[in-house]
């Protein structure tokens, strides 16, 4: 009844102004010899980003959003049972999210 959410971050020296962003892809593997599944993610070195002037003075370190995309992308399926393991480059930040529906669903109204 759960699903998965994964995020990544980079932290890279960026202004204020501009939004930033970079791509990524996370791919599901398998552990050869157990069946257990972990993910791979690889992150591009450099992004995209708006183009509005901006100053040196505000220039700061900041999280970039990596946008995950291919057969990994969320929502992923969720197995308490079993760990999440996910192999990120090492200056990337992973985090995650557990979504569950509600027990009970609610009708829809026509009007």
């Amino acid at each position: 009844d759960c699903r998965l959410e994964i995020m990544a971050f980079r932290t890279l020296m960026v202004d204020g102004i501009n939004h930033h962003g970079l791509g990524g892809a996370l791919a599901e593997k398998t552990v050869e010899g157990w069946g257990y599944p972990y993910w791979e993610m690889t992150v591009a070195k450099s992004g995209m980003s708006t183009l509005m002037g901006g100053s040196p003075e505000q220039m700061a370190l900041r999280p970039v959003a990596v946008a995950v995309h291919g057969n990994g992308f969320f929502p992923l399926r969720y197995n308490s049972k079993l760990p999440v393991v996910v192999y990120a480059p090492k200056d990337v930040d992973v985090r995650y999210r557990v979504w569950k529906a509600p027990a009970k669903s609610e009708a829809a109204s026509v009007e």
